[in-house]
This record gives structure tokens, sequence and C-alpha cells, in this order.
């Protein structure tokens, strides 16, 4: 068989190192690139999130507590950041971020995993089904947020609302991708200005990868 070349032991080795170096370099980037597409999730929702309470501050007033109304006369309303008993009574200061309106409830259930939220955690359409005390209490159901597809994240929302002062929210999301202990951490926090307004800080973000 004159004329026929193979290849050599010493070129099939060359060519798989070649091929195993490619391999350890590309993996983790892919690995990377994976874990940096599903923190879109947190940093997306939280962004609306943040439009949604600054809509519903625009729109909403309430009663002051010290506001007498009397026919004829001026009264005192004032705008609120959504808020109920259980947001306002905890914080999402805890590391992962949870109080009892949190979805889901429970951190463990994103834990290098997607959790698929009933829409009755964030509306309470029924009354004691989940975690609802009463129908359409949720701080979620008032700036109307919900999500229907799985999420990789802990939803938390907390917000102070004082008659007088600065009022203050916070959403925050948790996640822990890849079920190592360590979770990442993406906050959208805002508060009241003397004047009225609304100051929404920049996505503050901690463990982005985690």
């Amino acid at each position: 068989m004159k004329g026929k070349k193979g290849f050599t032991l010493v070129e099939l080795m060359i060519v798989v190192v070649i091929l195993g170096i490619l391999a350890a370099i590309a993996i983790p980037l892919y690995m990377k690139f994976v874990q940096q597409s599903k923190t879109g999730e947190a940093q997306g929702n939280l962004g609306k999130i943040a439009s949604l309470v600054e809509e519903y501050y625009a729109k909403s007033s309430s009663q002051s507590t010290t506001a007498t109304i009397t026919p004829g006369s001026s009264t005192s309303l004032i705008a609120k950041f959504p808020n109920t008993t259980r947001t306002g009574a905890a914080t999402c200061d805890a590391t992962p971020a949870v109080n009892a309106e949190s979805v889901p409830r429970a951190a463990a259930s994103v834990v290098k995993s997607s959790y698929q939220p009933n829409i009755n955690e964030w509306s309470c359409t029924t009354a004691g089904a989940g975690a609802c005390a009463a129908a359409n209490v949720t701080a979620w159901a008032q700036m109307k947020f919900e999500l229907s597809s799985p999420i990789r994240y802990v939803y938390c929302y907390a917000a102070l609302t004082p008659d007088t002062g600065t009022q203050t929210f916070q959403a925050i999301a948790s996640g822990d991708l890849d079920g190592d202990g360590v979770w990442s951490r993406f906050t959208r926090a805002g508060q009241t200005a003397a004047d009225g307004s609304i100051q929404i800080g920049p996505l503050a973000v901690v463990n982005d990868n985690e």
C-alpha cells in the first residue's frame, strides 16, 4: 500500500492535548455565560417591581391617621408605597432575604433549582390558600406584580410607610444557583424625599454569579 499515510501516535496525542486545553477553557466560560443569563431574571424583575412601586405611589393616597374628614374643608391625603402588615412588619435584611410575603416562602425551594409559583402566592385571590390570611392583601397584588413562569430567586418586598417622615421600600431577589450555600443578592431600594418625590437607587449586587 505505497503512498498511503496515516496519523502517528504522537500526532494523535497532540490533537487530544489540544482538545483538552480547548475544553478546559471553553467549559468554564460556557458555565459562566449560563449563570449570567440566569441572573438576568432577577435584574429584569427588580426593575419592573421598582417601576410598579413608583406607579402605585403616584396613583395612590390614604387618609392620614390624624386627619379628620370635615365637609367643606381640606383633608390631608398621603401617597403610599405598596404596604401591608406583613411587608411593614419584617424587612428583607436577612440572607437569603425572606419575610411573610416572600415568594417562595421557603428559600430552599430555589437552591440549585427553579420554583413554580402559584398565582395565589402573589395575589392571594383565595383567602386561606398558601400564605394568604385574607384575599387581596399582599403588596404584590397592590402593585399588580406576579410571575407565572418558573423562578430561580426568592423575591422579597418590604416597606415602611409612616404618615410623617420618610417612607422607604426595598425589593430583593436572593438566589443560590449552584447550590454551594453562598447566596447572590440583587437589591432595588427607594425612599421619599421632602418634596414628596421618590428617589430609587440603582441595582445593588452581591455575589452575582452565585
